[in-house]
């Protein structure tokens, strides 16, 4: 807003200075007289406003590179911030796919259900550790709705894939089920639609 004012005043000087001017060429023309003639006050006002016009333009040009240098600060800000964030959350999809495709083993794919079960508590423990690690970012700093969607989708199924985790293991004679499988299917297809969330999240602020 401040630009497009300062831009207006700068117009609105020119447009006088050149109204001023010509008005003495036309003075100049009727009278028959030299620029060396002018009365001096005339000589002022046009120094005055020629001095206003430029101070305004390039006050409005200053400004307005100031604001692009601000805009492209805080997009890098952005995109490093992604970056970062960029790292935890395919540490998180690993750890979903691995422990997604550790608890939907059929039953008759596993050779021994204790160790199945210590198994699904080991991933089970590295879901905890990382709903801590989602817990630390900071959702409404990152600029971008479908990457703090995304990382909240991620974050709500990890809790919710967590609990089921802790129903298995407390219960070993339903592990590799098909009532098992089919309770966490669901699971797996938000995380992979979180996925594809973030990554155009992330597109979008390149």
């Amino acid at each position: 807003m401040n630009e497009k004012i300062l831009k207006f005043l700068g117009y609105w000087a020119l447009g006088l200075i050149m109204f001023v001017a010509t008005m003495i060429i036309i003075r100049w023309v009727v009278d028959f007289i030299t620029w060396s003639s002018l009365d001096s006050g005339w000589a002022q006002v046009i120094g005055s406003l020629a001095a206003l016009a430029v101070a305004i333009f390039v006050m409005s040009r200053q400004n307005a590179h100031a604001a692009h240098l601000i805009v492209e600060a805080d997009l890098l800000a952005l995109r490093r911030r992604a970056a970062a964030i960029s790292a935890i959350f395919q540490r998180a999809l690993r750890l979903s796919r691995t422990s997604y495709t550790l608890a939907s083993t059929p039953v008759q794919d596993i050779s021994n259900v204790n160790d199945h079960c210590a198994r699904l508590a080991a991933k089970r423990r590295s879901i905890d550790t990382m709903l801590a690690k989602l817990d630390a970012i900071p959702l409404h700093e990152l600029g971008s709705f479908d990457i703090a969607d995304s990382l909240n989708t991620l974050h709500g199924n990890l809790i919710l894939f967590g609990r089921s985790l802790d129903t298995f293991i407390s219960n070993p004679s339903a592990v590799g089920t098909p009532a098992q499988i089919n309770s966490i299917d669901s699971f797996m297809g938000n995380v992979e639609q979180a996925s594809e969330k973030f990554k155009k999240g992330v597109r979008d602020l390149k």
